[in-house]
């Protein structure tokens, strides 16, 4: 486990905001980490 494959999930986190946009994406991360509080 180098920094490489960090920078990889981030140029990803990256392409995945750019493509869903910013506020879909936090959504989507921050839901499950919340414990899903009644969204699909």
């Amino acid at each position: 486990m180098g920094g490489r494959g960090l920078q990889e999930s981030e140029e990803g986190i990256a392409r995945a905001m750019q493509h869903v946009g910013a506020p879909g994406m936090a959504h989507a991360v921050l839901e499950p980490a919340r414990g899903l509080s009644g969204f699909p």
